[in-house]
């Protein structure tokens, strides 16, 4: 909501409240009787003169807008008219669409008082109000809504009915409308957790440990993102930088963000929760962060050139066994050598990105051997559809599911689930294990809008998903808006 919007609903709350007050003390001033039933007699004829005083002021205001609210004659009957409802523009997440409702007066009576309002399961587009006026007999008169369009606005498939009202005849309504939304196109973000230090990447107490998360924008602009560390230890850690932000990201720009804490007295490994997304598009990352803890760390040696990485060479997070494992070199690499901790080279590749090398698995070169990439990015999932659902509407009750999951590291498992107005329910879990992972499954619907929402985990924490809404008209009646219409519009797609 805007700072004008805000302002004018403030205003409108204050203009009731007022009239309300106003109203309440004339009728108190005008009945004067403890008995009921005398108090009312006295104040049916003070509610007549505000209602004929709130009518003209209404009847002003709108003529100052162009609209004739004249009421009509009391021999005017029989008039008969045709109404219709237009959008212009598509309903792109993000944008605006304006509707249109034209009356048509197809007889030769005049129609007074035309009003018409939407019915739709859509929160954006139900109760939007149209007030239209007088139309001369055989004249048409139109009026214009514009609506904009929430940024995390996910694919859906929704009907708008109309109900028009008019003094002096009936106005017949179309159809419902049928309106396809489609969501904002949402980039990939990929990332790179690092161990800033000059010794073994290793966790110390009393230490302050500095991580940097190197995020990259794929495919589309990223907006406003967030890179956060959430303390799963305890008081065993102080977090100091657990919060960076970033305005913009085009597609193939990178970022950097440095976060920060304090570990006190800490003889376990230390686990956080990092948190990736583009709050703008709605995209979120989540991932799991291990860092072992040594009591004593390890002396540091200095090193120049390159450092030659077997095949087979493991890259590792932090100097030990127990640090997480980023990339296993297929082939012969060089990588320049920041120094040596213990039996751990400390590496960087050409982006600036820290690995720790066992000592047998590389050996140092004095060569101008280019430093090659630390191929070590997080990468979500990939889910796609195999069909367009035909715009996301079944005329049964069951949808036919076809999807392919692929992944740059092997998926532990999907998971499905279906929202609808009676909650939401798991409909199905299948097992992983390689790169990629095809569904073909029948999802039970209920009548009316149902989310459907495609999980798909590389572990524990991380993975990604795909939400979109699918209509079931079997049982479904598009002139009634159900309970959830206000909330459609606002579910992330990614995880």
């Amino acid at each position: 909501m805007d700072q004008d919007e805000q302002t004018r609903q403030e205003s409108a709350g204050e203009v009731s409240e007022d009239f309300e007050i106003r109203l309440a003390q004339r009728l108190l001033l005008s009945g004067g009787a403890a008995d009921a039933d005398q108090f009312y007699d006295r104040i049916r004829g003070e509610l007549d003169r505000v209602g004929g005083e709130q009518d003209e002021l209404i009847t002003a205001a709108l003529k100052g807008q162009g609209i004739v609210w004249n009421a009509a004659p009391d021999e005017s009957r029989g008039a008969q008219g045709v109404a219709t409802l237009g959008f212009t523009g598509e309903a792109k997440a993000g944008e605006s669409v304006e509707l249109e409702l034209c009356v048509q007066n197809t007889s030769d009576q005049d129609l007074y008082r035309v009003q018409g309002r939407t019915v739709s399961a859509h929160g954006l587009m139900n109760d939007l109000e149209f007030i239209v006026g007088y139309v001369a007999a055989r004249k048409r008169a139109c009026q214009r809504r514009n609506v904009e369009l929430s940024e995390s606005q996910l694919t859906r498939k929704d009907y708008v009915s109309l109900q028009v009202d008019a003094e002096g005849g009936l106005v017949t309504t179309p159809a419902p409308t049928g309106l396809n939304f489609l969501p904002q196109k949402r980039p990939t973000l990929d990332y790179h957790v690092s161990v800033l230090d000059e010794s073994d990447g290793l966790v110390s107490p009393g230490e302050t440990v500095k991580l940097r998360v190197d995020v990259t924008a794929q495919n589309h602009p990223a907006g406003s993102l967030l890179v956060a560390l959430r303390n799963r230890n305890g008081s065993a850690v102080k977090l100091v930088g657990a919060r960076r932000r970033h305005e913009l990201l085009q597609p193939g720009e990178s970022w950097s963000a440095e976060l920060s804490f304090e570990a006190r007295n800490v003889t376990e490994a230390l686990e956080f929760d990092l948190t990736v997304g583009a709050t703008k598009e709605g995209v979120w990352h989540s991932d799991r962060v291990v860092l072992p803890v040594v009591a004593n760390p390890s002396p540091t040696q200095s090193c120049t050139g390159r450092l030659l990485a077997k095949p087979g060479a493991m890259l590792r997070q932090g100097g030990s066994l127990q640090s997480q494992i980023l990339e296993t070199i297929n082939k012969a690499t060089a990588f320049k050598c920041l120094g040596r901790s213990g039996s751990w080279w400390r590496v960087s590749d050409d982006r600036g990105r820290l690995a720790y090398v066992a000592g047998a698995e590389g050996q140092i070169q004095q060569s101008s051997t280019p430093v090659g990439t630390i191929e070590t990015m997080r990468r979500p999932p990939e889910i796609k559809l195999m069909d367009n659902l035909s715009n996301f509407e079944v005329a049964g009750a069951t949808l036919p599911l076809k999807a392919l999951v692929s992944s740059n590291q092997p998926i532990k498992h999907i998971l499905v689930y279906r929202r609808s107005e009676t909650g939401r329910k798991k409909v199905a879990l299948v097992g992983g294990g390689g790169l990629t992972s095809t569904l073909d499954l029948e999802v039970p619907l209920e009548p009316g809008h149902n989310l459907i929402s495609i999980q798909a985990l590389q572990g524990v924490a991380y993975g990604a998903s795909k939400s979109f809404w699918v209509l079931s008209r079997q049982g479904w009646d598009p002139k009634l808006p159900t309970k959830h219409h206000r909330s459609h519009a606002s579910v992330n797609s990614q995880k």
